[in-house]
């Protein structure tokens, strides 16, 4: 592991709109995660990890499949088709 990837856990709020993913993202160290924005990009399978922070989440149209377990605080799951103007 480098030292950026020890330093992402920490994030809060993510923002990855618009450009190529791979295909699976795993989240689940991502503990204080609150917040994630995934508008027009090309992932497929996110999991997100187990904690209570999560409260709000933006998937693309080309997801597939998601996994949220065990995030009480979440209030707002949407699936947006949209494309970058």
């Amino acid at each position: 592991m480098n030292s950026n990837q020890a330093q992402l856990p920490v994030v809060q709020n993510l923002s990855l709109r618009f450009i190529t993913l791979p295909d699976t993202i795993s989240l689940l160290t991502y503990h204080k995660l609150k917040t994630l924005d995934l508008t027009g990009s090309t992932t497929k399978y996110v999991e997100f990890p187990q904690t209570g922070n999560l409260s709000e989440v933006i998937l693309p149209s080309t997801i597939t499949e998601f996994r949220i377990y065990n995030n009480p605080g979440l209030t707002s799951v949407e699936i947006l088709n949209t494309t970058q103007d």
